[in-house]
């Protein structure tokens, strides 16, 4: 039985060392580095774009990106360290673990209700225009990302103190190593409500709702798709531009929908990672990846799908200029549906021909 259950951990230590080095070495860099740039560059598009909330809202969640992906890219430095140097890894790695965690925990759960709140917002958008006004505020949508964040660092609080640093000697070297342990609160009642806490607040009811939020934006854009269409082609490319604004926005939901849905199982079962099995920790290290994942698909989502964004983003790449005269221009012959157009729809800019973008739309 004993020979058995050391064959066993020993086949799960290979699983852990094969499934770190594919995730934490080989992918997480590239999709951190790559997260990490197409984040600034969104930060820079929406701070230049209208103050749209939605635009508010999109800036607050790439910067809660950076902060996860940088989180991760460190722990991709102490991963390689580990494999140059063994003991100067561990040390690194339970000298910042707590602080990891405790980053780790924050930023899921404000990407978790800045992701509900774009949901919220769009929906608000589509189902009554300019009727919400409190909800399309710029400085209220401000106000809201520092509330989610401020509370989010609060509720994050308890997470690292179940963790402490612990002693022991190593057998094979006889020499003491620090590592990551148990701390009192780890089997208190406590911890068991907040594991649970935790696991609802950050992921399960963020998911809940924006699930029913997708679902009703996308039977209004299906209902208003099945009306007669607008008389006009101004007023049709403004309505193909929302539409292309609200999937862009569905995308962003759903990816956050799949890659968060796994790391919520396991914080439901009370699964952390620097103490438990190592066949958890495997399964850990795919759930992390995911959630990088996450935060690294806003950037080529919002270009794919806006082209608006695109528009600005080769702007200022220095790749695009908006001609400026032949904007006024085409206004001013167009004068009349344009105005009409302002006020008939929602605060989603007006497209006058594909080769023109206003330079302060919202993306």
């Amino acid at each position: 039985m004993t020979q058995v259950h050391t064959e066993n951990k020993i086949e799960y230590i290979k699983l852990f060392e094969h499934t770190q080095l594919v995730t934490g070495l080989y992918l997480l860099p590239f999709i951190s580095l790559f997260g990490i740039i197409g984040s600034i560059f969104n930060i820079l598009v929406y701070k230049n774009s209208k103050k749209y909330s939605t635009n508010v809202y999109l800036i607050a969640l790439s910067v809660s990106d950076i902060v996860k992906l940088v989180n991760d890219f460190l722990y991709f430095l102490v991963s390689l360290l580990s494999r140059l140097d063994s003991a100067l890894g561990n040390y690194f790695f339970n000298q910042m673990y707590l602080y990891s965690h405790y980053i780790f925990v924050t930023t899921a759960i404000n990407t978790a209700w800045l992701t509900c709140s774009i949901a919220l917002d769009r929906y608000f958008i589509l189902m009554y225009n300019r009727g919400h006004q409190k909800y399309r505020k710029y400085f209220f949508s401000i106000l809201m990302s520092l509330f989610i964040a401020m509370m989010s660092s609060v509720i994050a609080i308890p997470a690292p103190l179940f963790l402490k640093s612990v002693q022991e000697i190593d057998p094979a070297t006889n020499q003491t190593v620090s590592k990551v342990g148990e701390s009192t609160l780890n089997d208190s009642n406590f911890k068991i409500v907040y594991s649970y806490f935790n696991a609802i607040f950050r992921a399960f009811i963020p998911l809940v709702i924006i699930i029913y939020l997708n679902f009703k934006t996308v039977r209004i854009v299906y209902e208003k798709k099945m009306k007669k269409k607008p008389f006009s082609k101004l007023i049709q490319k403004k309505e193909k531009s929302k539409s292309k604004i609200t999937i862009m926005l569905i995308v962003i939901v759903l990816t956050f929908t799949v890659c968060m849905f796994p790391d919520a199982i396991m914080t439901m079962m009370q699964l952390g990672y620097a103490n438990e099995t190592y066949l958890v920790r495997s399964v850990r290290e795919i759930t992390d990846l995911l959630l990088a994942v996450n935060s690294a698909t806003t950037f080529p989502i919002c270009y794919y799908f806006s082209l608006q964004y695109r528009a600005k983003f080769k702007e200022l790449c220095g790749l695009y200029r908006a001609d400026t005269n032949q904007s006024v221009t085409r206004i001013r012959v167009n004068e009349n549906a344009s105005f009409f157009v302002s006020k008939a729809g929602d605060e989603t800019p007006n497209l006058i021909h594909k080769n023109t973008v206003n330079a302060n739309s919202e993306v």
